[in-house]
Parts: C-alpha cells; sequence; structure tokens
C-alpha cells in the first residue's frame, strides 16, 4: 500500500515511511530532518 509523506507529499511505500504517533506519515527525509532540527543545541 502507498502513503504521502505529509510534510513533502511524496508518495511512497508505507513500509518506507514513518508512522507518527498524530498518525502522520513522514519519508525518512522529512523525518531525519525534523530529527536533526530538535537536536541542535538552544543557546
Amino acid at each position: 500500500m502507498k502513503k504521502r509523506c505529509s510534510k513533502c507529499g511524496m508518495l511512497r511505500a508505507q513500509k518506507d515511511l514513518v508512522l507518527l504517533e498524530t498518525g502522520e506519515y513522514l519519508c525518512f527525509s522529512c523525518w531525519n530532518k525534523d530529527l536533526a532540527t530538535e537536536e541542535k543545541p538552544k543557546m
């Protein structure tokens, strides 16, 4: 089954997407970008 990334709209197989607690799907590219921005130290 194919689903769309809720951030960039890319159509991917469901196994290639990350399911968030909100029920939305993110592709690995968007998910990694979100992780990178969360891990930056706040000054």
